[in-house]
C-alpha cells in the first residue's frame, strides 16, 4: 500500500471519528441541558470519558485496517 492510499485512509477514518465525536457531545449537552443539568464539571468529565473511548475506538479501527486478522472467503475463491 503505498503512502498517499494510506493517508486517504487515515484522513477518512480521522475525519468520521471527529464527526462522530463531535455529535456525540453535542447530543449529551442536549440532554443535560434538558435536564437543567449541565455544569462545567459535568461536561469535563463527560468530554473527558467521550475523548478516550473515540480514542480507543478509533485505534480499533486502524488496527482493522492495517493488521487484517480475518479473511473472508467466498464460495467462488474456495473453487479455484
Amino acid at each position: 500500500m503505498d503512502s498517499s492510499k494510506i493517508i486517504e485512509i487515515l484522513t477518512r477514518i480521522i475525519d468520521s471519528s471527529s464527526r462522530s465525536l463531535v455529535g456525540k457531545l453535542c447530543k449529551r449537552c442536549e440532554i443535560l441541558e434538558s435536564n437543567k443539568s449541565l455544569s462545567p464539571d459535568l461536561f469535563k468529565a463527560i468530554s473527558k470519558e467521550l475523548v478516550y473511548e473515540e480514542s480507543r475506538t478509533t485505534k480499533q479501527i486502524l488496527r482493522s485496517v492495517f493488521i487484517p486478522s480475518i479473511k473472508f472467503i467466498s464460495k467462488e475463491d474456495n473453487n479455484e
